[in-house]
């Protein structure tokens, strides 16, 4: 967060619904809801401890010489 945050102005957010505070919308426009973010983490997270679990259970089958 730091990284992408890093030179940005503080946000002066107020409770106003006609313009929420969002400063990804803002500043990146992300179109993506949360609930899509979080699926694609997840989807990640999976795809990878398959394949970690994937090669080491090849490389465990190798025979040693």
């Amino acid at each position: 967060m730091e990284n992408e945050f890093k030179n940005i102005q503080p946000l002066n957010c107020m409770n106003n619904l006609d313009n929420p505070c969002d400063p990804l919308r803002i500043n990146y426009t992300f179109k993506e809801p949360l609930w899509v973010s979080f699926t694609c983490q997840a989807l990640l997270i999976i795809l990878f401890k398959s394949l970690a679990w994937l090669f080491t259970y090849l490389k465990s089958r190798q025979k040693t010489s």
